[in-house]
């Protein structure tokens, strides 16, 4: 059986040992996205800001939000992220697992500069991201 050929919403890179397009981690940039465990639960997880975990699409997620937004407007952004010998809690019916490059990348491939970040040793990364 041939599987077919998943792509790394990040960084664009070809999975080739990926179980289902659901289940992968991309062997370059490192994202991994699962499968949710359990059902979102909206009071967890209710804010704008804290949405990205839970996106199914991430490249539509931001593409939308580039576009509601004006030149200057600022995003927030707040997610876990895993750290070198450090993992964070995983919410309910999270399905993308970043890292703090990831997310960099992601908001430059959108048009997005970062304003703020705060992150010192924390699995929490919180950024302000400024549209350009």
């Amino acid at each position: 059986m041939i599987r077919p050929s998943i792509t790394c919403p990040i960084c664009g890179a070809k999975i080739s040992k990926a179980v289902s397009a659901q289940d992968f981690t991309c062997p370059f940039c490192k994202f991994e996205r699962r499968t949710a465990v359990g059902t979102r639960q909206e009071n967890i997880s209710n804010t704008e800001d804290t949405a990205l975990p839970f996106q199914e699409d991430l490249h539509d997620y931001f593409h939308e939000k580039f576009h509601l937004m004006k030149p200057g407007e600022t995003l927030h952004i707040s997610t876990p992220v895993i750290r070198f010998l450090q993992k964070p809690v995983i919410l309910p019916g999270q399905i993308n697992f970043f890292r703090a490059k990831n997310i960099m990348f992601l908001l430059e491939q959108h048009g997005f500069k970062m304003a703020w970040r705060k992150n010192r040793f924390s699995s929490i990364l919180n950024i302000i991201a400024r549209r350009c």
